[in-house]
C-alpha cells in the first residue's frame, strides 16, 4: 500500500487544477427524469459536489501504456509520463520514457506527438526536436515550457507549431546567467505567473526564477543542500520537486525531509508550512488544509492564511489503535485518504481498515463504516462492511466514494450503507460493469459532480466514458489557466490514470 501513497496527493492537485471553475453555489439535489434538471454545485474537498451521482458502474478505457504510439483511446500510447498540463481544451504530458511531449484533445481522446520521440538533445520543428526525460510541464495557453530534466535545460514550444527551443540552461552545475550561459542540474518542477518561470532545480536545492522575456536566470531560494528557513540564498532545501504557485507565494514539496515550504516571491523569505511524516491525502475546506500524517496517525489542520499547524485529531506521535474519541484521544493506524464537505471530514483509515468521520468543529471521530482491524470484501452497514485497505476517498456531498484495494466502493453518509460499485477482489484489467470490470490498485479518486474519475495505477492506462447526464456533451472543462503537476519518477506500474465515469440513464460507449 504505502509504495502507492506517493500519487495520491499529486493525482488529487490534478483533478483539483482541472475541475477548478467548475460549478458553484450551494449543495442540492437532482430531480428526477432522464434528464435531470440543473443542481447548484461547488467545488469542496477537490472535488464538486451538490449533485448525488447515481451510480451504474461502467468501465471504459481512455490511452493505454507502452512504447510511444499516437491514436484514439487504447490505440494510443504512454511510458512513464509524468508532468501534465492543461489549457481547458487539450492535455499535455511530458511522456518521460519515450522522451516526447504528447497532446491529447480532452473531448475526443485523440493523442498526437506534438514534439520529441528520441532520446537527446536538439532544437527543430515537432518530431525533430529531442529530449532527455522530460518531466514537469506548464501552459500559458500559446506556448509550453518544460524541464527536460536530464539535458538540465528548460524548453519553450509553441503550441501552434511544435517549435521546440531552449530557454535556458543545456550544461548540468550551477550558474545564474541569461539563456545557455545559466546552469540546472535535474530541474522537476515547473510552475509560472504569465511573466516569471519558477523551476524546482532538484540536485541544485534551489529554487530558480526564470524572466521568459529575457530567459534571465536567478536563484530566488536555496544554497546548499540542508533545512533552514531565511531570505534568499540564507535558505535551504533538502531535495525540492513539486512547486506550485497561490497568490503572491510559491509552495514547494520538499521531498527528502516531508516538507511543505513557502516562499514569498517579493521577498525571497522561505517558511515551512508544514512538517508531516509521510503526508499522503490533503483536503481543504478552502481556509484550511487537512492533512493525513500517516507515519505519526494522525490528522493535521493548517491555517492557509497563518501557516499555523495543529493536530486535530489522532495522536500525531506515531502511537496507533482504533479508538474513536475526541483530539488527541482518538486513534488512526495509517490514514490515507480524506475528504470533506466543509463541515466535516472522511478518513480513509486504512490499515485499521475502516472509514472515520470527523466533526471539524469538535475534532469528535467516530467510526462510519468497517469493522476494526478485519480485512474483507463483505457489503454490508456499519460495522458489518469489511474493506481491504482503502485508499482515496471523494464525496459528492450525500455518499463516499474510495478505492479499496481492486475494487470502487459507494457509502451512504447518512445510512452508513456500504456497496461495491465496480471491480473485483481479484486485481487485473477488464472494462466492464459492476463485478464484470476489473482495476489493479487503484488508488486516487475525485468527482466533478457527474462523473468519478479514478486513478488505477497498476494498469498503465487512461480510461474515460464519452455519456454524461442529458446527452454526449461533456461538461464544461475549466478556465484556462495554467497547471503543472510534475510526479517523482515511480515504476512503470504507476504511471496509469483510469478516468471512470458513472451515469445512471445513459449507456456508455467504448472510445
Amino acid at each position: 500500500m504505502q509504495r502507492l501513497q506517493a500519487w495520491r496527493g499529486v493525482l488529487t492537485g490534478l483533478f483539483i487544477g482541472w475541475l477548478a471553475g467548475c460549478g458553484g453555489g450551494n449543495s442540492g439535489s437532482a430531480g428526477g427524469g432522464n434528464t435531470p434538471a440543473p443542481v447548484p454545485s461547488k467545488l469542496v474537498g477537490g472535488s464538486i459536489q451538490g449533485n448525488a451521482l447515481s451510480v451504474q458502474g461502467t468501465v471504459s478505457t481512455f490511452p493505454g501504456s507502452g512504447p510511444a504510439a499516437d491514436g484514439t483511446g487504447t490505440t494510443a500510447h504512454f511510458y512513464h509520463p509524468t508532468g501534465i498540463a492543461t489549457d481547458g481544451t487539450n492535455l499535455y504530458v511530458a511522456d518521460t520514457y519515450n522522451n516526447s511531449i504528447r497532446r491529447m484533445v480532452v473531448a475526443t481522446g485523440m493523442v498526437t506527438t506534438l514534439a520529441g520521440g528520441t532520446a537527446g538533445n536538439a532544437e527543430g520543428m515537432g518530431t525533430a526536436a529531442r529530449f532527455n526525460h522530460p518531466s514537469g510541464i506548464i501552459s500559458d495557453g500559446t506556448n509550453l515550457y518544460v524541464t527536460d530534466s536530464d539535458n538540465n535545460c528548460i524548453r519553450q514550444i509553441v503550441i501552434t507549431t511544435g517549435k521546440v527551443t531552449t530557454l535556458a540552461g543545456g550544461t548540468q552545475g550551477y550558474a545564474d546567467g541569461t539563456g545557455s550561459a545559466a546552469r540546472f542540474d535535474h530541474p522537476s518542477g515547473i510552475t509560472s505567473d504569465g511573466t516569471n518561470l519558477y523551476v524546482a532545480d532538484t540536485y541544485n536545492t534551489r529554487i530558480r526564477q526564470i524572466v521568459i522575456a529575457s530567459g534571465v536566470v536567478t536563484t530566488l531560494a536555496g544554497s546548499t543542500q540542508g533545512y533552514a528557513e531565511g531570505t534568499g540564498t540564507a535558505a535551504q532545501f533538502y531535495r525540492p520537486t513539486g512547486i506550485t504557485l497561490v497568490g503572491t507565494s510559491l509552495y514547494v514539496t520538499d521531498s527528502d525531509i516531508n516538507n511543505i515550504r513557502q516562499i514569498v516571491i517579493a521577498s525571497g523569505v522561505v517558511t515551512t508550512l508544514a512538517n508531516t511524516n509521510n503526508p499522503t491525502g490533503i483536503t481543504t475546506d478552502g481556509i484550511n488544509l487537512y492533512v493525513t500524517d500517516s507515519n505519526h496517525n494522525g490528522i493535521r489542520q493548517i491555517v492557509i492564511a497563518t501557516k499555523t499547524v495543529t493536530p486535530l485529531a489522532g495522536s500525531n506521535i506515531g502511537s496507533y489503535g482504533t479508538a474513536n474519541g475526541t483530539g488527541g484521544a482518538a486513534q488512526f493506524n495509517t490514514p490515507s485518504g480524506i475528504t470533506t464537505d466543509g463541515t466535516n471530514l472522511y478518513v480513509a483509515d486504512s490499515n485499521n481498515n475502516l472509514i472515520r468521520h470527523i466533526v471539524i468543529s469538535t475534532a469528535t471521530v467516530t467510526t462510519s463504516a468497517g469493522t476494526a482491524s478485519s480485512y474483507g470484501t463483505a457489503d454490508g452497514t456499519g460495522n458489518a462492511a469489511q474493506f481491504e485497505s482503502p485508499n482515496g476517498l471523494t464525496t459528492d456531498g450525500a455518499n463516499l466514494y474510495m478505492t479499496d484495494n481492486h475494487r470502487i466502493r459507494q457509502i451512504g453518509i447518512a445510512s452508513g450503507s456500504v456497496t461495491t460499485l465496480a471491480g473485483s477482489p481479484t486485481g487485473g484489467y477488464a472494462d466492464g460493469t459492476g463485478g464484470a470490470a476489473q482495476f489493479y490498485y487503484p488508488n486516487g479518486i475525485t468527482t466533478d459532480g457527474i462523473n468519478l474519475f479514478v486513478a488505477d495505477s497498476g494498469n498503465h492506462r487512461i480510461r474515460q466514458s464519452r455519456h454524461w447526464r442529458g446527452g454526449s456533451k461533456a461538461p464544461p472543462m475549466a478556465q484556462a489557466v495554467p497547471h503543472s503537476f510534475p510526479i517523482p519518477p515511480v515504476s512503470p506500474r504507476m504511471e496509469r490514470i483510469f478516468m471512470w465515469s458513472i451515469e445512471a440513464t445513459t449507456a456508455f460507449a467504448k472510445l
